[in-house]
């Protein structure tokens, strides 16, 4: 006799036998209709969540398509408007400085351009200035220049008193235009 053989060996098929009535003895028989409503009460409801979370994306979505909306109206004015109106058109060949365009010499004074030194305090620069009946007009410029307007007849005398300064590191008369 060999485990392969189909006839049941005599002795395990007693020793089967009582194992089966003892098994059904010892284990109450499963009800599968019972099982599943006990399983079933300690799920949680599926439905309330899931209503709930779609509240939520709801609350998300609904400004987020206000403002998509919104964004797309104004885009949509941009394009149709004309490209002249949205950018001032100006000479790509002109070069301005970055204080601005420079300002017209006052008609009653001459004018002087002037690199400050970095380490001059301000209000020196200030009682300078304004011992000497100069006022700042423009800048700085890109370069560092400052322009200044003083009275046409102590134009020079003005230049050569900023040029012995310490606190003037250049002073220039610019070309008359």
């Amino acid at each position: 006799m060999t485990p392969d053989d189909p006839t049941p060996w005599p002795r395990d098929s007693a020793f089967s036998r009582r194992l089966q009535e003892h098994w059904q003895a010892q284990t109450p028989p499963l009800d599968t209709h019972a099982a599943w409503q006990r399983l079933q009460a300690q799920l949680p409801p599926a439905r309330p969540r899931l209503l709930e979370r779609l509240a939520q994306w709801r609350n998300l979505w609904i400004p987020s398509l206000t403002f998509a909306g919104g964004a797309a109206c104004a885009l949509l004015v941009l394009a149709l408007l004309p490209a002249t109106s949205r950018m001032p058109e100006r000479d790509a060949d002109a070069f301005v400085a970055l204080s601005g365009p420079p300002a017209a010499p006052a008609a009653q004074g001459g004018v002087l351009q002037v690199t400050f030194s970095d380490s001059a305090p301000i209000a020196d620069i200030d009682a300078l200035l304004l011992q000497l009946g100069a006022s700042i007009t423009a800048g700085p410029s890109a370069l560092g220049l400052y322009t200044l307007t003083v009275a046409p007849d102590k134009l020079e005398a003005t230049r050569q008193q900023l040029q012995a300064s310490p606190l003037i590191e250049s002073v220039t008369q610019p070309p008359a235009p």
